[in-house]
């Protein structure tokens, strides 16, 4: 198991998708792990919608 540092705010929401996963899933997000896929981009796009 590995420890990241976060923010408790970020914490809480991590926590939350945790929760909701299936049974053995060992990745929070999981839709985007093709190694041709750009996170900063959609990274991106989260950040603009939360209006951070």
């Amino acid at each position: 198991m590995r420890f990241v540092p976060m923010f408790p705010e970020l914490e809480t929401l991590f926590q939350a998708a945790f929760d909701q996963a299936p049974e053995g899933e060992i990745h929070v997000i999981s839709r985007y792990r093709s190694s041709t896929v750009n996170l900063r981009t959609q990274f991106q796009r989260y950040i603009e919608k939360a209006g951070v």
